[in-house]
Parts: C-alpha cells; sequence; structure tokens
C-alpha cells in the first residue's frame, strides 16, 4: 500500500489513535422474522442482552479475543429486514479494527448510523478496510460515522461494487487510503454524499472518492488537503455523472508532474458543479495539478454555475482543464 504524500500539499499533520484490545462479540439475542429491528453493536457485554446501548446484541466486550469488525459482522448477517437498523454506541474512544471486515453480499437494504448524540470512530490502523458490500444489495445508508486509518486496494473506508445506491451523510473520512478511492470505492450505482467532510485521504487515483459507471452526487460537503499519486486530488469519475453543489474544495492536489485534476477529474462523464468553491482565503488553501488546478474534464462535458475559483494552480488550466470536451460557465 502507498505511502501517504500529506507533504505534497504542505500540510503536516499528527494522527493520534488510542489502541484498544477488544474481546469477541456476544452471542446475538435471537431478532424478530419479518419485522424491523433495531441491531445494537457497542461495548458493553451482557448474557442476554436486550437490544440498546447498556445490552447490545453484538459486543466487542465478550469472551476471548475480538474487535468491532467481528461484532459488525455478526450484526450485517443478523439483517433479515429491509427497514433493520444497524446502531452503533460510543461506549469506548476508537473501535480498532484487528481483522478484516467481511464482504456483506445479502439481500436486503442496510441501513447503519450512531446512537443519537454518539461519536463512533471506526478505525482501521493503517491496514484495515472498514466496510464492504456486495451487488445482491439494492440500497445502502450510513450517518454520523468518523471513518479513519482505512487502507485497502480499492475503498480504503467503505467498498461498494453493483450496489443500487449508496448514501452518505453527515460522516468523516480522514487518513483513508487505497489505491483507487482513499475513503470510497463505487463500481456501478449511485452515490450519493451530503453534509460529510473528507479530509487528508489518498489514493493513486481518486484521493477521497472514486465512482466508475454510476453516478455521484456530493451536496454541502467539504474535501481538504486529499491528494491523488495520478489524477483526481479529491474526485474521480469515469463514465459516470457527477454533481457537486454547495460544497468547499481547499488544499487538494494531484501529481503536479502530469496529474490532472486537484479537485476533481472527470473522464467520459457530465460534471455539474453549482455554489460551490475551489480555493481561496489565500494561497495555502488552493488546489493543484499539472492539468487542471482544480478540474479536469476529459471527453465529457462541464457546467458550472455561480462558482468561486481562486489560488488555484498548474501548469496548464489553473482552475479548469477541458480536454475534447465541452464547458459552459454561468
Amino acid at each position: 500500500m502507498m505511502t501517504q504524500r500529506i507533504q505534497a500539499i504542505g500540510t503536516s499533520v499528527l494522527l493520534l489513535a488510542t489502541l484498544f484490545t477488544f474481546a469477541a462479540p456476544a452471542p446475538a439475542r435471537a431478532l424478530s422474522t419479518g419485522s424491523a429491528d433495531d441491531i445494537y453493536v457497542g461495548w458493553q457485554y451482557d448474557a442476554t442482552p436486550a437490544g440498546s446501548c447498556d445490552e447490545p446484541h453484538f459486543s466487542t466486550n465478550g469472551s476471548g479475543a475480538g474487535s468491532i469488525n467481528a461484532a459488525l459482522n455478526a450484526a450485517l448477517a443478523a439483517v433479515n429486514n429491509d427497514d433493520d437498523v444497524i446502531i452503533i454506541c460510543n461506549n469506548v474512544g476508537d473501535y480498532v479494527y484487528a481483522g478484516d471486515i467481511a464482504w456483506y453480499n445479502g439481500a436486503h437494504d442496510i441501513t447503519i448510523r450512531v446512537d443519537e448524540g454518539a461519536a463512533v470512530h471506526l478505525n482501521g490502523g493503517g491496514n484495515r478496510q472498514l466496510l464492504n458490500f456486495g451487488g445482491n444489495v439494492e440500497d445502502i445508508t450510513i450517518s454520523g460515522i468518523t471513518f479513519e486509518n482505512g487502507s485497502a486496494d480499492e475503498g480504503g473506508a467503505i467498498h461498494a461494487v453493483g450496489v443500487t445506491s449508496l448514501t452518505v451523510t453527515d460522516s468523516t473520512f480522514t487518513n483513508n487510503d487505497a489505491d483507487y478511492g482513499g475513503a470510497i470505492y463505487v463500481d456501478g450505482g449511485s452515490l450519493t454524499v451530503t453534509d460529510s467532510t473528507f479530509t487528508i485521504n489518498d489514493a493513486y487515483y481518486g484521493g477521497a472518492i472514486y465512482v466508475d459507471g454510476g453516478s455521484l452526487t456530493v451536496t454541502n460537503s467539504d474535501f481538504e488537503d486529499n491528494y491523488a499519486d495520478d489524477e483526481g486530488g479529491a474526485i474521480y469519475v469515469v463514465d459516470s455523472t457527477l454533481t457537486v453543489e454547495d460544497s468547499t474544495f481547499f488544499s487538494n492536489a494531484a501529481d503536479t508532474f502530469l496529474g490532472g485534476g486537484g479537485g476533481i477529474y472527470a473522464e467520459d462523464s457530465t460534471l455539474t458543479v453549482r455554489s460551490s468553491t475551489f480555493g481561496g482565503y489565500g494561497a495555502e488553501n488552493g488546489n493543484g495539478a499539472f492539468f487542471g488546478g482544480a478540474i479536469y474534464v476529459y471527453g465529457g462535458s462541464l457546467t458550472v454555475t455561480n462558482s468561486d475559483f481562486e489560488d488555484n494552480y498548474a501548469y496548464e488550466g489553473g482552475a479548469i482543464y477541458v480536454d475534447d470536451s465541452t464547458l459552459t460557465v454561468e
């Protein structure tokens, strides 16, 4: 796995993670069949869990050696209804993975959120992927989680292939890395990101997000200090539709030696940007690349409306570079 290239964008960050030793998850309480359940995952352990954060169905504090990934695997396996909700409790600091998350390819929709008022951090320890979904799942909704230090070939934090739709709201992605999509990788289907933050994520393609053959909608979200060793410092899309609205891109970068799209790289795609900001508030906040400091579009179209570009830098196209594409600025 690649080494983080944070120095390339002039940012130095010290990340401190408190490590915990977790025990095996508690056996599941029998969940109802054919009706909605709240499925609780947490630290506390009870021999007869009642289904709450005080007595979760699946626990990291049972007998033997285990971790949050084992508890989440068990909770995902217990989903038997499209309306089931997995609720992660805030009983510890970081939930640090001790093993791989299983590939979930079940037949039911998945909703994962934190308990009300909780601050849940899923921590891959620099060598674990955090969530992994396959093509039998139609709709996935994730809310309120901080994903940090995830690592994989594709999607350091979240990997979704063939899923109909993935929705991420009110979540934070920090210091995740991959070859494709440092934080999120989606192949096919739609990805919707709202009210979320991506910082210091790293990949060869798509420092924060990579989408192939689908659609991506980003609303009211922030991308800062993400880096691509090749193209798409924050976002990389190919054969896709991308809409960005009310979002900010600061200090993202793609390789400044022939890399493209410090903020966004779009190939054979339709890109629309509305009411968004790329750089500004000083040169240190600009996005940078060799081609297209903020945005690079190849073989597609770009429409920009009511957006600001300031202090971005590149050898060609300090703000925007289009190649064999159409550009409309309104």
